[in-house]
């Protein structure tokens, strides 16, 4: 009964205007929307191609590494609608790789490309190109945190469940374009994982996004943008169209 009213009054109160949190952790900006949802994972929207993935790991929802094909280092590109979303509420793009326009209609080797942030042995990290680094980590008691790690390497399968690292916000990413996005920001109390997927946005907008959610700057990180900004449910998907190496599977459970 009480996630059921907790859904109640989130309904009741976006449509009054009223700003609020989706369980107490989180501030939802007026203008979101709840589009689909389970116990512990939401999708919102602002109607604009703005779009965030709410996940509640205290609660038992939980990330999964998704790979494409491996050959000798190498990775096959999927669209990510063909990564068999299974039991899992949604995928995510995931690590940066290498790519050129030439590789979109070969049929042949360059299919594959290395991952220009290499997935360590346990797929739980990525090497660094000598960009500033944040890693994610999902702990074993249900607590996400957010590490600076620099431009090092680091092995996190002793310490995480999950754990992915990808740029710190503040790496130029084409900043002022407002080109695809994809940010994950952790809650102050380190309860949850959200992910934000936005159309057309600068490196500001989007920080500026994840405050208005309530998560403050030490616990952002930037994922891979531009066209490759995508997510698909089993009810919504956003910017399909590249061919991407790794997402994010996102458990209810």
């Amino acid at each position: 009964m009480e996630l059921k009213f907790k859904k109640i009054a989130l309904c009741v109160s976006v449509m009054l205007g009223i700003s609020l949190t989706a369980s107490g952790h989180v501030t939802v900006p007026n203008e979101f929307r709840e589009i689909e949802g389970k116990r512990n994972v939401q999708l919102f929207s602002d109607g604009n191609e703005n779009y965030v993935i709410y996940v509640d790991i205290s609660s038992g929802a939980r990330l999964e590494h998704k790979f494409g094909q491996e050959s000798n280092g190498l990775y096959k590109r999927f669209r990510i609608e063909r990564y068999a979303l299974g039991n899992a509420f949604a995928m995510v793009n995931g690590g940066f790789f290498n790519f050129s326009r030439s590789e979109l209609f070969s049929s042949k080797k360059e299919d594959f490309r290395r991952i220009s942030f290499p997935a360590t042995p346990g797929l739980t990290a990525w090497g660094s190109k000598g960009e500033n680094t944040r890693t994610l980590c999902v702990k074993e008691n249900k607590r996400a945190v957010i590490d600076k790690t620099g431009t090092t390497t680091r092995n996190y399968s002793y310490a995480c469940k999950f754990s992915v690292t990808l740029l710190d916000p503040s790496v130029d990413k084409s900043k002022n374009d407002a080109i695809g996005r994809t940010y994950i920001g952790v809650s102050k109390d380190n309860k949850e994982v959200l992910f934000f997927i936005s159309h057309a946005k600068t490196q500001n907008q989007m920080r500026n996004l994840l405050a208005r959610w309530g998560i403050p700057d030490y616990h952002m990180i930037q994922g891979d943008g531009s066209d490759s900004a995508q997510f698909v449910t089993t009810r919504a998907m956003r910017g399909v169209y590249r061919t991407v190496p790794h997402a994010i599977k996102i458990y209810d459970y």
